[in-house]
């Protein structure tokens, strides 16, 4: 008796099927926020392993054995110091000699100005993040020949939280220096 007041009532089936519809855009809504998220968080994931490999690759670059490029705007007799990679006309890797101190950068030190800025535009074309590569080059001493500890090291920035990172890695052929 009472489901007949109910049908009864006018526009009963319209209120269930707005609730109905209610529940279902909810629904919709919480489902696009969580895929949002996912996106957000697989962007940073990307940004943080792309800038990862380039610390890697820089390493591996300045640590092979074979022989490795190095310029700077004057004469370099002592490999000591600090280095920036760059591409030369033929599309090879070199490394840059920036300064004769082995101080790593600081947090406030990386911007799009430094000489270590890195640009990723490429694999993040809107609001790229400040990404900075430094690699440090220190003389051995004690060892017969030559021989280098070389730090690359990486500073960059996802959502106003600054990560820094580091790997060590050493050579034992002299750099071979390159007039530009």
């Amino acid at each position: 008796m009472n489901g007949k007041k109910l049908a009864k009532i006018p526009a009963f089936g319209l209120m269930e099927v707005m609730i109905v519809l209610a529940i279902v855009a909810a629904t919709m809504v919480a489902a696009m926020q969580v895929s949002i998220q996912s996106l957000r968080v697989i962007k940073q994931n990307e940004i943080g392993d792309y800038a990862n490999s380039v610390m890697v690759q820089a390493l591996e670059l300045a640590k092979s054995p074979s022989n490795v490029q190095v310029s700077a705007t004057g004469q370099v007799t002592d490999f000591q110091g600090t280095y920036q990679l760059q591409i030369n006309s033929a599309g090879g890797a070199v490394l840059w000699k920036v300064g004769d101190n082995v101080t790593p950068i600081t947090n406030t030190g990386c911007t799009n100005a430094s000489p270590y800025f890195v640009d990723i535009s490429n694999i993040n074309p809107v609001g790229s993040p400040v990404v900075c590569l430094q690699l440090i080059v220190r003389n051995i001493s004690g060892i017969s020949g030559a021989a280098y500890e070389i730090t690359s090291h990486l500073i960059y920035t996802l959502q106003n939280e600054q990560i820094e990172r580091s790997i060590i890695g050493y050579r034992r052929n002299k750099f071979e220096y390159v007039a530009q």
